[in-house]
């Protein structure tokens, strides 16, 4: 009897133990439960792995360690706590929706996807499911579904609240980067009013209307967004690019004096006022500035060339001289420069310095485009033979050559007596560029003396169609039809060369058949109605 009485003690003190520690753990889990809540994570912590040594298949204490670790930004640790809490409680939503954002942190996007389609197909109703899911395509850069997505997401949340704009405004963001514009400018309008401060939405919104091509009010939302704040440097640049594609100088000068307050020492912007002086052929403001630009920059090479640019625009050679050498040292191959410093060397009488630069150049690697404004050097000193080896390099390099080239090497020809070769090459001229009077006139002299006077007459022609107002064609057609006999078509055309400005009588008194055209009545009153006072 006292052997069974002392089990029954025995059993009720060890139920009153074992109900005295689970009261404790009980506290102690209530306790962590507190201090999360007070943001204390590291006691939270504590707390519940002291639980959890306890309980170690108590599924709210596993899960708890993880958002513990979730809050101190401790993502790998929270991910192990949340993979063992889905073991525990495989279909528990919040779990599975943590785990999910875990995964996102530590941008393991796949495992977040699968771990997202699980949560809405358990509930596919729930917006974030469908918003987190967009935010993992966004990050992969799949635009596409991540905005299917995030529509999904709107269609499903029940009232206007902060949430849902925010999600219209990834929804904007998403269709701008999509360059889905007009998309974008839709769920721009349904939550305009409510970022009207929003300095970054108005610069954005911006954007959109600009690549719209709705410049006005692209111009309106970058002033918004400049409102709210003064100092947002990339509204003023958008601003200064717009205001150049409108060609609105004034506007351009306002804006950059503007931001130049903001931002003093702001290389851009004094460039941009610079260009802007420059299209106006205001070049003695663009030259100033773009020196004070240089000032901030003096790295900027680019600001060396555009000042040696204006130097020779406004015909400081000297200063031209000193930029385009400066450049050199930095691009001693730059074609531009080269041929820049070449025509200044020229102008200043320096043709061996200018030939010997562009020498230097092509040692330097230029492109042997060089050696078409070397020839050019050449003819300038009377060095045919050196210009012809160079436009012989140059053609090696580009056969297809240009119009200038072959007109050059046509008249080089045609001094030298090989007609058959200028003939040919002013072909060449006119075939890629049809515009080009020189060859056309040339050419036609070449078939007149060459007695093709067929031929000739059709370049002539071509001529008048070039240039209307140079009565040089007129005149020798009107010299061929004298030639030929045919004397009421030569007065055609002598007349439109009068018409068109031909004053000298002697050069038709010296024409072949001058006798002959005294005794033509046409003829005769033209030079009665031009010429009063000349004899026949």
């Amino acid at each position: 009897m006292k052997k069974k009485i002392l089990v029954i003690l025995f059993i009720a003190f060890a139920a009153f133990l074992y109900s005295a520690e689970q009261l404790n753990t009980a506290l102690t889990y209530n306790l962590g439960i507190v201090s999360y809540r007070k943001g204390d994570y590291d006691d939270a912590l504590q707390k519940f792995m002291m639980v959890y040594q306890a309980r170690p298949d108590d599924f709210d204490t596993v899960y708890n360690l993880g958002n513990c670790h979730f809050k101190k930004k401790e993502y790998y640790h929270a991910l192990r706590w949340y993979v063992k809490a889905r073991r525990l409680k495989p279909l528990d939503i919040y779990n599975l929706y943590n785990l999910a954002l875990t995964y996102v942190k530590v941008q393991r996007f796949e495992l977040a996807l699968k771990v997202l389609n699980t949560l809405m197909t358990l509930r596919n109703t729930e917006p974030k499911f469908y918003f987190l899911s967009g935010s993992v395509y966004f990050y992969q850069g799949d635009f596409a579904n991540a905005v299917k997505n995030y529509k999904t997401g709107v269609q499903f949340q029940t009232s206007a609240d902060t949430t849902q704009r925010e999600s219209m405004k990834t929804l904007f963001m998403l269709y701008s980067l999509q360059r889905e514009y007009t998309l974008a400018v839709h769920y721009a309008g349904m939550i305009t009013r409510f970022y009207d401060n929003d300095a970054y939405f108005q610069f954005n919104l911006a954007y959109v209307y600009k690549n719209l091509g709705n410049f006005t009010e692209a111009v309106k939302h970058y002033r918004k967004a400049l409102q709210i704040n003064p100092e947002f440097k990339e509204a003023f640049i958008n601003l200064l690019y717009i205001h150049n594609i409108e060609q609105k100088w004034d506007e351009v000068d306002k804006t950059a004096t503007e931001a130049l307050k903001k931002f003093p020492r702001e290389f851009y912007f004094y460039v941009t006022r610079a260009l802007a002086f420059y299209r106006q052929k205001k070049y003695k403001e663009s030259l100033q500035m773009m020196k004070d630009a240089y000032a901030l920059e003096t790295r900027s090479v680019g600001a060396v060339e555009f000042i040696g640019h204006l130097e020779l625009t406004l015909n400081n050679l000297p200063e031209a001289l000193k930029s385009y050498e400066k450049v050199l040292i930095h691009f001693p191959s730059k074609v531009a420069v080269l041929v820049n410093l070449a025509y200044l060397y020229a102008r200043t009488n320096d043709l061996v310095k200018g030939v010997l630069t562009m020498h230097l150049g092509l040692h330097n690697g230029a492109d042997p485009i060089v050696y078409r404004y070397l020839a050019q050097l050449y003819l300038k000193a009377g060095d045919r033979n050196n210009a012809y080896q160079c436009y012989v390099h140059y053609l090696k390099k580009y056969p297809k050559g240009d119009y200038i080239t072959f007109y050059n090497l046509a008249r080089m020809y045609e001094r030298e007596g090989k007609k058959e070769h200028a003939i040919n090459y002013y072909i060449k001229s006119i075939k890629l560029n049809y515009l080009f009077f020189n060859s056309h006139f040339n050419l036609a002299l070449l078939y007149e003396n060459e007695r093709n006077y067929t031929k000739a007459v059709n370049h002539y022609l071509l001529c008048t169609n070039i240039y209307e107002n140079n009565f040089e064609p007129y005149f020798r057609i009107f010299y061929i039809y004298t030639i030929t006999e045919e004397y009421m078509i030569a007065c055609e055309y002598l007349e439109k060369a009068i018409k068109t400005g031909f004053r000298n009588v002697e050069r038709i008194k010296e024409s072949f058949k001058y006798n002959e055209l005294k005794k033509i009545e046409k003829f005769q009153a033209l030079m009665k109605k031009y010429f009063p006072n000349v004899s026949l």
